[in-house]
């Protein structure tokens, strides 16, 4: 999972791949928090300004049990 912030959007995180997975996020900074599933449809998230926790968990895929191996994530940055 890449993820994206710009100086010139203070506040701002974008999460920048698909995947068929929950990231859960948490702002240390400001305590606000959230949940999103990126896809080509997810636009940048209000994760606030200062240092972001997240945690990435997939998404069940019932038909595709076997096929998917998941490796549990976790991430921190900070946003301007």
């Amino acid at each position: 999972m890449t993820v994206r912030t710009d100086p010139e959007a203070p506040g701002i995180t974008e999460f920048a791949e698909y995947c068929v997975c929950t990231v859960h996020w948490r702002n240390l900074t400001t305590g606000a928090a959230g949940a999103v599933s990126p896809s080509r449809f997810t636009g940048p998230v209000l994760t606030g300004s200062g240092t972001v926790v997240t945690v990435l968990t997939v998404n069940g895929l019932s038909d595709r049990v076997g096929v998917l191996t998941a490796l549990p994530g976790a991430g921190t940055w900070n946003v301007p």
